[in-house]
């Protein structure tokens, strides 16, 4: 009897842990056709899934099992020490999407009056006049995004999201009285960090949610052609009401092959960098076989040669859709070492933004999993310290390599010999031109803007 009981255990067991892998392949893809999707254009629609445990809400679609307020607060630590300066609004939108995820929380325990909660994501100011440097917004469409959260009669939350392209102030201006929150006029993060919360007397939600959200469109598209004279959907081009994952549904054969692929990959003996890199090309790739086929081309495997050259020349970066969700996969990819600025020193420092433990090469500061261990030496230490250290071989003056560990090119070389050594050369792309400007590498102050690098050619 005992043995029996033993073996039911272990079946029942065994059949939840089969369910629990399955939902997580499941979310996986999610995941992987909403990072793909994005870098399509198409209008995104679509709905989130959340589930009340412990007074926390739980996003169905979360490829871990953690509180969605536990995936933004990551992220929000993350950003307080990958974005800084010119790109600090990213790390301020971060904390806001954080806040939004525990007011999710207080509204599915029903402590909030009403039974909709609306918010908006603006596209930032600072991609709008392009002074920002983060990647991951698609200037092209300037897309915005709108949630709406609702709590169901199953006692769940779901949210409809969303997006609104163009950045129209008239659409803006269309919606403002049905959504109840004032858009046109304000700051990007301040609209973000605004909410509204309505209470509607139904017993069907899900209709209501729909209805809603097709007069928001409806609304936003009268003002963006009251602008423009441009029929949209959302503002979208793809007037015909396609969404994104609709389009990557229509070619399962593509996702199908993409996915053996980047499931094969993680298995080889390769670096994350390595892996990372792979994936991102074949996220490049799926995209470009997609929209070839959508635009009538004759596309049999994303190896195809014409796909290969699509996902060179088009535009196939992935866009943020700051939905709250993802936020750290987003923002930064594992495994890759980017240039970034210590916000204890201020100094230039290269690392992994998503590593367990960041530490700074010039002050020392060190951050493990999110949480602030030491803030280093300081400014003035850490300076002291490069400055002992820069005369090297033959008394060559070479700070460069100091700073980054790599060899400065002919261009970097020149620039310091034109604008001192303390010079350092950034580029920055503005709607498709890559423009090329001289900074103070220990202030961040801007020497030269629209340097160009046959200028530097011509002044050595």
């Amino acid at each position: 009897m005992q043995q029996a009981e033993t073996t039911r255990e272990r079946s029942l067991f065994q059949t939840r842990q089969q369910e629990t892998d399955e939902r997580y392949i499941e979310n996986q893809k999610f995941e992987e056709k909403t990072d793909i999707g994005e870098r399509l254009g198409y209008h995104i629609d679509t709905q989130l899934h959340y589930v009340m445990r412990g007074g926390a809400a739980y996003c169905l679609t979360d490829t871990k099992h953690r509180p969605f307020h536990e995936q933004t607060e990551e992220a929000m630590e993350t950003g307080r020490w990958k974005f800084t300066r010119e790109n600090a609004f990213e790390a301020e939108r971060l904390r806001l999407e954080h806040e939004e995820a525990l007011l999710v929380d207080a509204f599915g325990r029903g402590e909030l009056e009403g039974n909709l909660l609306i918010k908006v994501s603006k596209v930032p100011d600072a991609v709008v006049a392009g002074t920002a440097s983060v990647d991951g917004y698609r200037r092209d469409l300037m897309r915005s995004f709108v949630r709406l959260y609702y709590r169901t009669s199953r006692g769940t939350v779901s949210c409809r999201l969303f997006s609104l392209d163009g950045n129209s102030e008239g659409g803006f201006r269309e919606i403002e009285q049905v959504i109840r929150m004032r858009i046109v006029g304000r700051a990007s993060e301040d609209v973000l960090g605004d909410a509204a919360l309505l209470n509607w007397q139904t017993d069907d939600m899900e209709t209501q949610v729909e209805l809603l959200a097709e007069t928001i469109k409806a609304l936003y598209d009268e003002g963006l052609f009251a602008e423009t004279s441009r029929k949209t959907y959302a503002g979208s081009e793809f007037i015909d009401r396609t969404n994104t994952m609709q389009v990557i549904d229509k070619h399962t054969d593509l996702f199908s092959e993409h996915w053996r692929a980047i499931s094969e990959v993680q298995g080889r003996a390769l670096s994350s960098k390595d892996k990372e890199t792979f994936i991102e090309d074949m996220r490049r790739r799926t995209a470009a076989a997609i929209k070839l086929r959508e635009n009538g081309n004759a596309v049999s495997s994303i190896g195809d040669a014409s796909v290969a050259r699509e996902a060179l020349t088009g535009e196939y970066g992935r866009e943020c859709a700051t939905n709250g969700m993802n936020q750290t996969e987003q923002h930064a990819e594992m495994g890759k070492e980017v240039d970034m600025t210590c916000p204890f020193c201020g100094l230039p420092t290269r690392g992994d933004p998503c590593a367990a433990v960041l530490e700074c090469t010039q002050c020392g500061a060190r951050v493990e999993h999110g949480k602030v261990v030491s803030e280093g030496i300081g400014r003035a230490a850490a300076l002291k310290v490069l400055s002992e250290n820069y005369l090297v071989q033959n008394d060559e003056y070479r700070p460069f390599e100091i700073f980054t560990g790599k060899r400065a090119t002919d261009a970097e070389q020149r620039a310091r010999r034109l604008y001192g050594e303390r010079a350092m050369l950034v580029s920055r792309v503005v709607i498709g031109d890559k423009l090329t400007h001289v900074v103070d590498r220990f202030t961040g102050e801007m020497i030269a803007t629209n340097v160009r690098k046959e200028d530097l050619v011509l002044a050595a």
